[in-house]
């Protein structure tokens, strides 16, 4: 069995108040190639997740096993998913229930008495509940359909499916007590940190029971809830990624493999000799279809740049969208709600600056002026920002770019979704995807961007040199070899 240790700390959160985000994580990654493979996978998991069933939904991963450091401390095992209703709660007399797009109120005498939270599966996440217009008690729910713990008056307590409490958490000094009156299941009644109980548990129910043909792959980070020495002797291989910061150091003559998902981050650890690069994300083998449009997009990535050079960008490419209405357009990305705001300020900012040069929107020709001829009216320029919330979002965004733009800073998610598709990349750094005007160009400055774009739009022979190259990369990261450079590793650490 290959255990993965991801670095998942964050809870689901009031639906309402999040929004569609763009994200990325190593463990995802290593658990689908190795299932692809048809290689079993377990996941361990080190931090309070009551809603775990839910996020692991929305991820679409179905591991072959679960271990949870809070499952066993809250005698979870062999529980039977059960849906719970509000109405299953004992409610005041008289309880008016008042139904929004996002949550229940629950009012009581003209006052707001609970509210309800429901999580995008629409299970009971969460209720609050209210005494003198303020929160006095929480309760979380675990998304298998039970009450997992009540925060009330700074104390946490977690409970069984049954309801018994098992143990209960100080929030200011993190003490921790243990209910003596249910069957021991740690060695102490009480902790002074939390963290002491979650090491005794990790050690002596889950790594003291590993076998010698498992492999244990742990993620590292700077919130881990096990130290990274409670690990050393059970020979991990350790991944470290972009996506989980870790500004640790690693163990001295440290033997376990370290797996990073670039390059750039091995160099920044180059005192250790068994590190290996696996990036962590395939290319698709999906060649984009932009040769059958008869417009040529250019797509900027907007994520790591500021304003002004946004502008600069937008500036240079100008003199082409102008001469080019119908031939030629420009689609602007981003992850961000800030940067694709930044995005669209700029945008009416560079229309300003042109005012009855051109039209965004023909919209903004009066209907009452019929008497407008059909020459006077400034060329529509395309010009559009997009958000980018998903994995195959990007890859269907991409998919009718001529050439993409990225500047600052690598995104090797981007770099790599664009050697898929086969489209050239311009970039403003070196990395070892992009090589330079081969499958794309290192541009120093923005002012000669709108020369290297010409290098790919107005010459067909580049564009197809470059896009012989991208299918050479995208050999490399084909998924079966990066599942070769993970058998290498998995097979060495056997037979040691």
């Amino acid at each position: 069995m290959d255990y993965l240790v991801p670095a998942w700390h964050k809870q689901l959160v009031d639906w309402a108040y999040s929004t569609p985000e763009i994200q990325f994580d190593d463990t995802v990654s290593h658990m689908k190639v190795f299932q692809h493979h048809q290689r079993r996978v377990g996941l361990v998991i080190m931090d309070y997740l009551p809603q775990l069933t839910t996020q692991l939904s929305q991820i679409a991963l179905a591991p072959d096993k679960i271990f949870s450091l809070f499952d066993y401390l809250q005698d979870v095992k062999g529980f039977e998913n059960q849906v719970v209703d509000y109405l299953d709660f004992d409610w005041p007399d008289g309880a008016i229930f008042d139904y929004t797009n996002f949550r229940l109120f629950v009012v009581v005498k003209g006052k707001v008495y609970a509210k309800i939270t429901f999580d995008t599966q629409s299970k009971i996440h969460s209720i609050a509940y209210f005494k003198d217009g303020n929160i006095d008690r929480r309760l979380l729910m675990d998304s298998r359909g039970f009450i997992s713990s009540e925060e009330h008056e700074g104390v946490e307590t977690y409970f069984s499916p049954s309801g018994v409490w098992r143990f209960k958490r100080n929030k200011e000094t993190d003490h921790v007590i243990i209910n003596n009156s249910v069957f021991p299941f740690c060695r102490h009644s009480e902790y002074a940190h939390m963290q002491d109980l979650l090491i005794e548990v990790m050690q002596e129910q889950f790594l003291s029971e590993l076998k010698s043909t498992d492999n244990l792959i742990v993620t590292l980070d700077d919130h881990m809830s096990i130290p990274i020495d409670i690990y050393q002797k059970y020979h991990p291989i350790y991944s470290i990624s972009h996506w989980h910061q870790y500004s640790g150091q690693l163990p001295d003559k440290i033997t376990s493999k370290v797996v990073f998902d670039s390059q750039e981050l091995l160099q920044r650890f180059n005192y250790i000799s068994n590190g290996e690069v696996i990036p962590l994300f395939q290319s698709q083998f999906k060649l984009g279809h932009s040769q059958r449009l008869s417009q040529q997009r250019i797509a900027i990535f907007a994520e790591n740049m500021s304003h002004d050079e946004l502008a600069e960008m937008l500036e240079q490419l100008y003199p082409r969208l102008i001469a080019n209405p119908l031939d030629e357009a420009v689609h602007i990305f981003a992850y961000s709600i800030e940067k694709s705001s930044m995005a669209n300020q700029v945008i009416r900012e560079l229309h300003q600056k042109h005012s009855g040069e051109f039209i965004l929107s023909m919209n903004e020709i009066d209907p009452g002026e019929n008497q407008i001829e059909k020459e006077d009216i400034p060329p529509l320029l395309s010009i559009k920002v997009k958000r980018l919330t998903s994995t195959a979002e990007v890859l269907r965004a991409l998919d009718k770019i001529r050439t993409l733009i990225i500047w600052n800073k690598n995104d090797q998610f981007m770099e790599i979704a664009g050697i898929s598709v086969g489209i050239p990349i311009i970039q403003n750094f070196e990395s070892i995807e992009v090589m330079d005007h081969k499958n794309g160009i290192v541009c120093d400055e923005i002012s000669n961007i709108s020369e290297f774009v010409s290098y790919y739009l107005d010459s067909l022979k580049h564009w197809n040199e470059s896009l012989v190259h991208n299918v050479k990369v995208m050999n490399h990261y084909s998924e079966d070899n990066i599942f070769a450079k993970w058998q290498a590793i998995l097979e060495r650490k056997v037979q040691k």
